[in-house]
């Protein structure tokens, strides 16, 4: 609860309704540290569920591609590498685009965000000023 003070902007604040509002927070008493934790543990799940998929779907297509090789004289050995560096590049690109993506997106949202707020406060101002919109 809230009491404000004539025109001026001073606020008194009751403490027990502040110290009742951080009790009920669920980051606080749950604990963030459990919920990065929590997320951190299904995003690597997903991403673990998302890559064996992956590799079922890639073993059922290039089973061919893979005896051709052999039959063109790859060994074993060389068979592995190239399917390492095959896995490395996949992983790579998606690691790229995932974080890219949401990293672009956030950009775009502050820019809005900021867009907005100087639109408010010149508005503000220009009325401020006695100015019509007309």
């Amino acid at each position: 609860m809230a009491i404000r003070l004539a025109p001026s902007r001073d606020m008194v604040h009751d403490r027990a309704t502040l110290v009742e509002a951080v009790r009920l927070d669920l980051l606080i008493t749950a604990g963030w540290k459990a919920m990065v934790l929590l997320a951190v543990g299904v995003i690597l799940f997903t991403a673990t569920l998302g890559y064996v998929t992956y590799l079922i779907s890639f073993a059922d297509q290039s089973r061919s591609e893979m005896g051709f090789l052999q039959a063109l004289g790859l060994s074993k050995r060389q068979m592995g590498w190239l399917l390492s560096a095959e896995h490395l590049v996949i992983a790579a690109l998606g690691l790229i685009i995932g974080t890219a993506s949401p990293t672009a997106r956030v950009y775009l949202t502050i820019v809005a965000l900021v867009l907005n707020c100087l639109r408010r406060m010149w508005s503000h101002t220009w009325l401020a000023n006695g100015y019509s919109s007309a």
